[in-house]
């Protein structure tokens, strides 16, 4: 038989997969005793004598710790929400600037190549069909780029935040 460990000594070894996790894997709790402390048999090993008000004390503690543990957990997830929800406001606000200068932009462009058109002596429906088939090529590849980008809007990093957190 083993002496039983202390666990007023017992010591924890960073977690090597993220070593600001919350909480450590059990197999990561190490218990490191002096080899001083072990003498004769095992058989022989008697267990610290702790005082009731001493293992209330340290039940007490235990209990503190879990709680701001807890808390700090709720920060952290508090602050992962609030980070997506800035990012999502940005997003739409920029999206919006964006769109409204690049609409401008598109409106005095086309109406100067359909002013260009018409100065080179071109007819009206000519101009017309041939900026209808530009804006809808243009539309389309925008359309693309615009769907392209919302798959970095998604709460993948908190899902994967919560996932190792709960191991």
């Amino acid at each position: 038989m083993q002496p039983l460990p202390d666990f007023r000594n017992a010591t924890y070894t960073l977690s090597s997969e993220n070593p600001f996790r919350l909480t450590s894997p059990r197999s990561q709790a190490t218990f490191r005793t002096d080899q001083s402390d072990i003498s004769g048999t095992s058989s022989t090993a008697t267990p610290p004598d702790i005082s009731f008000e001493e293992a209330f004390s340290s039940l007490k503690a235990l209990f503190t710790q879990k709680k701001y543990q807890g808390f700090a957990l709720v920060d952290l997830v508090n602050a992962e929400l609030q980070l997506i929800t800035k990012s999502i406001f940005v997003t739409i606000f920029g999206a919006l600037t964006a769109f409204a200068l690049g609409g401008f932009c598109w409106i005095l462009l086309n109406s100067c190549i359909g002013l260009a058109m018409h100065h080179a002596g071109m007819p009206a429906l000519l101009i017309m069909i041939i900026l209808l088939l530009v804006n809808s090529v243009l539309s389309v590849i925008a359309f693309m780029y615009a769907q392209s980008a919302f798959r970095f809007i998604n709460l993948k990093r908190l899902a994967t935040l919560m996932q190792s957190l709960m191991k």
